[in-house]
């Protein structure tokens, strides 16, 4: 396993500098510069933008410059923000926290109710439960995120005025309960994004599951239903299963974007788009690297889960 673990972490080296070189190099080929956006406040004379040029570094050659940012990177700093002046490591950790409550009660709260939907539905095809599951998994894969969004605040913002629009707390209250008043709508706009994927791939996997031979086996040994659905059935099931919730690791961590904008949530997403929009690039290469190493590790903690889930995987 140690060997299987370092071969898997030297694998991921070369990944993630292919990642970030791609990100850094088109990132500085888009139309603008932060030299730009910090010469919209004020009239500077072209001696003073080239000065200002030089001062960010803009100057010199993309290479050179991912080099000088990578070696940055190898000492533990990310840089400064040319647009909010504050390192981009203090950002990052001041926004990572509401992104992960946010979206991490989404994916736990997504997990709970779309796993046994599912595999209701693969237990009863063809029945009302097996419809309510297409019917949820057509809305959570075919809406748009923004438009749930909308819906959500013109509903119990706007007309029954019964949770915030936006925000995380108001003003002057840092209660637990403001807290989850403002956690509540968009965690469930964005549970309702994840359940289709998770819904769709459980009760595939059950219904493909409960076809095998292992499964009239263990029925015809006289096991209750309920053991041969959970003890064999959704436990051979759990590689698709979890290989489908491990792919929502970059909006754990990265944030859901469109959802973060349309209530004011202060997380990773609207961070990273305030960034895009100003050209911070040191704030962008800051979130790809806090986004890319986080699916990395998971995609190797997930290939480590498949053994124990599948025996079969670490004897091949």
């Amino acid at each position: 396993m140690l060997k299987f673990i370092v071969k898997r972490i030297l694998i991921s080296i070369p990944i993630f500098l292919c990642i970030t070189f791609a990100v850094f190099v088109l990132s500085n080929l888009a139309p603008g510069s932060p030299a730009d956006v910090i010469a919209q406040a004020g009239n500077l004379t072209e001696e003073a933008y080239r000065q200002l040029e030089i001062s960010l570094g803009l100057d010199k050659p993309i290479y050179v410059r991912y080099a000088i940012w990578l070696g940055d990177l190898l000492k533990g700093y990310f840089g400064n923000s040319t647009t909010l002046y504050a390192p981009v490591s203090y950002l990052i950790q001041k926004r990572i926290g509401p992104s992960l409550l946010l979206t991490g009660t989404s994916i736990v709260l997504a997990t709970l109710l779309a796993i046994p939907l599912g595999v209701i539905a693969a237990c009863k095809p063809y029945s009302a439960w097996d419809n309510a599951s297409s019917v949820v998994s057509f809305l959570g894969v075919s809406l748009p995120s923004f438009f749930l969004c909308l819906v959500g605040i013109y509903v119990f913002s706007v007309k029954l005025a019964i949770l915030p629009a936006s925000g995380m707390h108001n003003p002057g209250d840092e209660s637990l309960g403001d807290l989850l008043r403002h956690l509540l709508l968009p965690s469930l706009i964005v549970c309702v994004l994840n359940m289709g994927s998770i819904v769709k791939q459980t009760r595939g996997a059950v219904l493909e599951v409960l076809g095998e031979d292992y499964i009239k086996t263990a029925r015809s040994k006289g096991l209750k239903e309920k053991v041969v659905i959970i003890k064999h059935a959704l436990r051979n099931a759990l590689i698709p299963i979890v290989t489908t919730i491990g792919m929502l690791v970059p909006m754990l961590v990265g944030g859901a974007v469109v959802t973060e904008q349309c209530f004011g949530w202060p997380g990773m997403g609207s961070l990273m788009i305030n960034a895009i929009s100003t050209r911070d690039y040191n704030t962008i290469m800051g979130c790809t690297v806090v986004i890319s190493v986080s699916v990395l590790v998971v995609n190797l903690l997930l290939d480590i889960l498949y053994t124990y889930l599948d025996p079969r995987i670490k004897k091949g």
